[in-house]
């Protein structure tokens, strides 16, 4: 059956992938103080490189994003991102280049 979590915040989005994923995590308290929310919807089961995709596309749907940081993936609100245009980083962990 589906799966849906309407008005899921971020603590909650991050113990998931964590789970999911086996990766550790770190943000701060304003970025939880926030309260963001979203509604993740999974029809089918996922690998965890999949469910880390709708991870990003979740963070990025209320202006967050993650950056490795040592072993940890640190989430952070896009508009701190220094560079321009915003990193991508693939489930690897690598930097994924631009398309053109």
């Amino acid at each position: 059956g589906s799966r849906r979590d309407p008005d899921t915040n971020v603590d909650d989005l991050v113990v998931w992938i964590a789970s999911t994923t086996c990766r550790e995590f770190v943000w701060s308290e304003a970025i939880a103080a926030r309260n963001r929310q979203v509604t993740i919807v999974a029809p089918l089961p996922m690998t965890p490189k999949q469910a880390f995709g709708l991870f990003l596309d979740a963070l990025d749907s209320i202006g967050l994003t993650v950056e490795p940081s040592g072993k940890f993936w640190r989430i952070i609100e896009t508009h701190n991102v220094k560079s321009t245009p915003i990193p991508l980083y693939g489930f690897d962990g690598r930097r994924l280049d631009q398309r053109s």
